[in-house]
């Protein structure tokens, strides 16, 4: 089962621990493994001629149905 823990909210937040990041096309790869250096490498297709761009690196929520000693590690390609 994959989970994500993406949620649209209707309106802004203003929680200082929370961050909205703007509507645009996400791309996204599962695994086993941080992966944040390789960003450039996996999205090397996607980044093709885009100026700004947000990666964000996530361990799968404890509320999914997950192996906890085998994380499985989310890496997220945000163009804008």
């Amino acid at each position: 089962m994959k989970c994500s823990n993406f949620a649209e909210i209707p309106k802004a937040i203003t929680n200082e621990d929370s961050l909205t990041v703007p509507a645009g096309t996400y791309f996204f790869i599962q695994n086993g493994s941080s992966r944040l250096e390789d960003v450039f490498d996996i999205f090397k297709e996607q980044l093709k001629g885009v100026g700004n761009f947000i990666v964000i690196e996530t361990v799968e929520p404890f509320f999914c149905k997950t192996n906890i000693n085998q994380p499985i590690y989310e890496l997220r390609l945000i163009v804008l």
